[in-house]
């Protein structure tokens, strides 16, 4: 477990163990969330009321060296060493289904219906 302290805010998080020391962190507007970039170059999103990790961003190129939440918090904006700058959306998973649901017209295989838990119904998330 590691305790981490944002003074500009004033609060506190214990987060589950992570193997690489965040180096910025950053809590979303609401307070739900953290982000943190760490030491080994990708970002992590986690639950601040219970620490557990959600989610592990990826950098394509180069490092990821500073995240931060939008203002809206609908997306994290990080920052990595080669320069770039990505956008990436703050969703939940139920909430990517939810958007693909609205946006697939075409029947799932056999295989992505097992893969995706759908028995020939609209998934419930």
């Amino acid at each position: 477990m590691r305790l981490l302290y944002d003074p500009p805010e004033g609060k506190t998080v214990v987060l589950e163990d992570q193997a690489l020391s965040p180096i910025r962190l950053d809590f979303s507007p609401d307070g739900t969330q953290v982000v943190t970039a760490s030491l080994g170059g990708t970002a992590h999103l986690w639950d601040a009321q219970t620490g557990a990790l959600l989610r592990v961003i990826r950098a394509t190129k180069g490092r990821i060296e500073q995240a931060i939440f939008s203002p809206d918090g609908r997306d994290i904006v990080t920052a990595s060493e080669d320069g770039s700058v990505r956008l990436w959306k703050n969703m939940t998973l139920s909430e990517w289904v939810e958007l693909a649901r609205t946006r697939v017209f075409r029947e799932l295989r056999p295989e992505e219906k097992k893969r995706y838990g759908v028995n020939g119904r609209p998934a419930s998330y």
